[in-house]
């Protein structure tokens, strides 16, 4: 990192600092007063040693709620940006699985076939086969029918499959290249979204095991002219 980053970071680390020393001792007391809620009418100097390790315990309990709090708080404030970066990401990652996007030659086949949909849907509704196992039925018919076809038939059909899979895949490519595309714009909408969805996955990973995580981000900032900004 340059000089520049660096600088900015010492800043962020700096005011954190400044936040967060201010609630560890004393001065947490007296905003938040654990004191008078669980030995009213005692003061914090006033108490003895068992007294302090309870409330010790109790000022963890609430600082852990504290940090919850503004997870929920930033999650809640920006959960739509969160969403649309994270399905920016999601096109991102799955672009790079051209082999398995489209439906398979059986999928084709069943599209084409409604005597097997009518089929399975009349034996769904009579009982004679459960209804989660209706897309199985379906396959197993599809297949067996499949086996009675000519070896041409077979091969149009994954032939056709395999187009399918490669307009999926190039649909998947060109939406890809449209958002890296985007310029400054789309660039903002993904900084603006990275916040909210950090915030859902610590809380997460809060409430799954008890530990408090942060995370840091930075670059260059198009709403600040190309500045490099670091976020937590």
């Amino acid at each position: 990192m340059g000089k520049k980053s660096d600088f900015m970071k010492a800043q962020l680390q700096a005011t954190l600092y400044n936040f967060w020393s201010s609630i560890l001792y004393l001065e947490f007391f007296e905003k938040w007063p654990e004191v008078d809620n669980a030995f009213p009418g005692k003061t914090y100097d006033s108490l003895t040693e068992d007294e302090q390790k309870v409330l010790g315990e109790q000022v963890k309990t609430r600082k852990g709620q504290i940090q919850l709090w503004f997870y929920g708080l930033q999650a809640s404030s920006k959960r739509g940006r969160a969403s649309g970066f994270s399905k920016c990401i999601t096109k991102v990652m799955s672009a790079n699985l051209k082999g398995t996007h489209g439906p398979s030659a059986i999928e084709v086949f069943l599209c084409d076939n409604n005597d097997i949909k009518i089929n399975v849907s009349m034996q769904v509704k009579v009982g004679t086969i459960d209804k989660i196992m209706r897309l199985t039925e379906m396959q197993s018919l599809a297949e067996h029918d499949l086996a009675n076809k000519s070896e041409e038939f077979r091969e149009n059909l994954v032939a056709q499959a395999k187009e399918e899979c490669q307009r999926h895949a190039e649909a998947a490519v060109a939406d890809v290249e449209a958002l890296c595309a985007g310029g400054a714009e789309q660039q903002i909408k993904a900084i603006e979204g990275l916040s909210g969805m950090f915030g859902d996955l610590l809380n997460t990973v809060f409430q799954l095991s008890g530990w408090h995580a942060s995370v840091y981000v930075g670059g260059p900032d198009p709403r600040l002219d190309g500045q490099l900004r670091v976020y937590r």
